[in-house]
């Protein structure tokens, strides 16, 4: 009896020193390749710049623009390269402007020739999937007020250019980012004039300096973008992309009204003028008093 108890025993031990054995083999498997995917919403154009919600790659590539022609994937109007992995607002600047209603066909390609040269048609082609090339169609639609959420907002008005600075309100980021401000290019945002550093969270009375004059009247796009290049260097066209919610980007529109700047000169004030009615007295006296020496002397 006692020696099938310890025969018992000893396969016991040999089963869990089995298992400690098998589960890192099997928790080192590597796993497979997650499949390749991109995520698009239709949407405006930004500066002439698509907006790809994100990108999963099996490896390096490129995110490629094709524009539409006859409802096909045509010529490609812009690429960028993209990393193995979760890519997210990967911004692609296009060559050729695209009417609102156009059509583009964002479409992921390979890194098969000269790693990081874009080449094609040629080595760089399309990746395929279960016989499908991984595309999706988005249409290029109006610029509007803008999107926002609890997580991600831009609070502004209208109001004057005060020493070629806008103040937006408030700025609600779900992670750190930048305010960037837009000029306004046939009703739709077009180039940064000024930008200014984001935190998580709600940001008051952000006050950013332009880099040109923008007239009474003119309009601006508050927007913002994310830091997602090298952390505390805004990067735009590139990885530092427009925050996009519901597939709208989150900005808002205003309106110059007025130009202002600082004082030419000091205020006025009462001790001011108190202090040079004293002087005045002064110098009065100081000249009585040398008038009087002078006729004392004669």
């Amino acid at each position: 009896m006692a020696k099938r108890a310890r025969w018992i025993g000893n396969v016991g031990v040999i089963v869990v020193l089995a298992l400690f054995i098998l589960v890192p083999i099997a928790g080192a498997a590597p796993a497979a390749d997650e499949a390749d995917s991109i995520d698009a919403d239709d949407q405006s154009l930004v500066n002439g710049t698509v907006t790809v919600g994100e990108v999963n790659a099996s490896q390096d590539g490129w995110m490629v623009i094709h524009i539409d022609e006859g409802g096909k994937p045509g010529k490609v109007i812009g690429h960028t390269a993209v990393k193995k992995g979760d890519n997210y607002g990967v911004g692609v600047k296009l060559s050729e402007a695209v009417p609102v209603g156009g059509k583009l066909w964002p479409m992921l390609h390979v890194d098969a020739g000269k790693i990081g040269t874009y080449e094609f048609p040629g080595a760089d082609a399309p990746v395929i999937l279960d016989g499908n090339i991984v595309m999706k169609q988005i249409t290029v639609i109006a610029a509007s007020a803008g999107a926002s959420s609890a997580d991600n907002a831009v609070e502004v008005s209208d109001q004057p250019l005060n020493n070629g600075s806008i103040t937006t309100s408030n700025t609600i980021a779900a992670k750190d980012g930048w305010l960037a401000i837009h000029v306004d290019e046939g009703g739709s945002p077009g180039k940064v004039i000024g930008f200014s550093a984001v935190k998580t969270g709600s940001n008051k009375n952000i006050v950013t300096k332009l880099s040109e004059a923008v007239p009474v009247g003119g309009k601006l796009w508050p927007m913002l973008h994310l830091d997602a290049g090298k952390i505390g260097t805004y990067e735009f066209p590139g990885p530092d992309s427009p925050v996009i919610v519901n597939g709208g980007v989150v900005m808002k529109q205003i309106t110059i009204t007025a130009t202002t700047s600082g004082p030419a000169s000091l205020p006025t004030t009462g001790e001011t003028n108190r202090d040079v009615s004293l002087l005045l007295v002064f110098f009065g006296l100081a000249l009585l008093s040398l008038g009087a020496l002078v006729r004392q002397q004669r």
